[in-house]
């Protein structure tokens, strides 16, 4: 096989974990090295966390996606503050694009 770089290179490349898998499968056959080998799990662990991130995304989405089909955009709003009395309150909304995600924010103060 060829060097630490271009194996990186060939498994940045993947989209899902059948692709991984295969890649993976045809360089397990040629090399031994443990680098290799410690490459490969960090990659599937990868790949792993962000297929749950996206299942995630997708629960949370529930009623976004019930709305996108009728709306053409949806913004999410919060608040932040104590009110009027205690000090000051900051309100923020915020549209985002459903065709490219960001993973992994769980929270408005993300």
């Amino acid at each position: 096989m060829n060097n630490i770089k271009d194996i990186e290179d060939m498994l940045k490349e993947c989209k899902n974990l059948d692709e991984f898998y295969r890649i993976k499968n045809k360089i397990m056959e040629n090399e031994r090295k443990k680098s290799i080998y410690k490459i490969l799990d960090k990659y599937e662990r990868d790949l792993n966390n962000k297929v749950l991130l996206e299942k995630e995304y997708q629960k949370r989405c529930k009623y976004e996606n019930e709305l996108i089909k009728n709306y053409k955009f949806i913004a999410g709003i919060d608040e932040v503050g104590r009110g009027p009395l205690a000090g000051p309150v900051y309100a923020a909304a915020v549209i985002l694009d459903f065709e490219n995600p960001i993973l992994g924010i769980k929270d408005s103060k993300n």
